[in-house]
């Protein structure tokens, strides 16, 4: 028998067992490991489809109970994953990266947070304060002379005007020292006021601030700056609202693009899953924040962290991932991040509910 003759018999054998039928069984397979893998691939699919509806229904008792107002879940499918809602007349931002779009004709013009860099004495220290002061909406912010600056490092006259005191010593900073800085503020007809310290701050003086509004922010020799107090964390917030899109926007950065491999995409039965979490397992559980700084954040937002997410109004979304993000490094990427985990959480669940999948 000829190569031609051997292979047309081997294919007349795989096309009799293929299509052999037996009552009963279904198709006669010719491979006992290739039926076992059909079979494991028919439960794995049914036991996906059962999963789905159960999620649905859990979503539809959720919104029910809680009677979220239209385009609630467009705005929380949006809210994870790192897209603006879109209004007529605007483009995505699909960036892995996370970037704000600049409005047309706003300020400030830098959108993304002033990198890093090493802090070594008190000139490169007001250097970088300066730099976050601009960042954080006062883009006149200049640093003051050596002599004669009335206890003021940084002065800006635009938005309310605002003025920065900075301190690189090795102790935590006083409340006399904040007294001095309140002082040249009024003397000086800012409404705002902010300190840099590179040792942080006493407890007397964090309670100071905290009563006249005083931003209070601590940098370390990396260049990294953290908010330090409520007032600090308000004006963050702040600077994060400004910059959402609330009208067609025009992006300065490389072209938009419809598509994005890169970006998350949520399917029907994760965002059914996200509607049924609860605030507090959110932000514990999905954006990883530790619980002592979810409570502060919760208790600052007045939000019940025992209700579900589809609860939650837009603005509360935006403002909750403003806090949220300043918890987390600048290279944390939060759609992917945070729909990895959300994955990993409704499998966790799943495996609880119905057994291994």
């Amino acid at each position: 028998m000829g190569l031609l003759d051997s292979w047309r018999a081997r294919r007349r054998n795989s096309e009799a067992n293929e299509n052999a039928e037996v009552p009963g069984n279904g198709t006669l397979w010719a491979d006992p490991v290739a039926a076992q893998g059909a079979a494991d691939r028919a439960l794995k699919a049914e036991a996906t489809k059962a999963w789905g509806k159960e999620v649905a229904r859990r979503a539809n008792a959720v919104e029910a109970d809680c009677q979220p107002g239209p385009g609630a879940s467009d705005a929380l499918a949006a809210w994870l994953t790192d897209v603006s809602v879109q209004r007529a007349g605007s483009r995505p931002d699909t960036h892995r990266k996370r970037r704000t779009p600049a409005l047309q004709g706003a300020i400030p013009e830098s959108p993304s947070p002033p990198p890093p860099r090493m802090v070594r004495d008190a000139s490169e220290a007001e250097e970088h304060a300066t730099d976050w002061v601009r960042h954080l909406g006062w883009p006149d912010a200049q640093r003051t002379q050596a002599s004669g600056d009335a206890g003021l490092d940084v002065l800006a006259r635009s938005n309310g005007g605002v003025g920065a005191q900075v301190k690189f010593e090795a102790l935590p900073a006083g409340r006399p020292v904040l007294q001095q800085l309140a002082g040249a503020c009024l003397g000086a007809g800012v409404s705002q006021s902010i300190f840099f310290a590179s040792a942080g701050f006493t407890p007397q003086a964090t309670a100071f601030a905290d009563g006249i509004g005083m931003a209070l922010f601590r940098f370390a020799i990396n260049g990294d700056v953290r908010a330090f107090n409520q007032p600090a964390q308000r004006v963050v917030a702040e600077r994060w609202r400004s910059m959402q899109p609330t009208v067609p926007v025009a992006f300065s950065s490389r072209p938009a693009r419809t598509e994005s491999p890169r970006q998350p995409k949520l399917t029907a039965t994760e965002l059914d899953y996200l509607k049924t979490v609860t605030l507090v397992d959110f932000c514990l559980c999905c954006a990883r924040i530790p619980e002592r700084r979810t409570r502060e954040i919760l208790e600052a937002l007045e939000m019940d962290g025992g209700g579900p997410m589809i609860a939650v109004r837009h603005d509360e979304l935006v403002e909750l991932r403003s806090r949220l993000l300043w918890s987390k490094p600048e290279d944390y990427v939060w759609g992917s991040s945070v729909t990895r985990n959300l994955r990993a959480m409704m499998r966790a669940d799943r495996s609880q509910a119905n057994g291994p999948a």
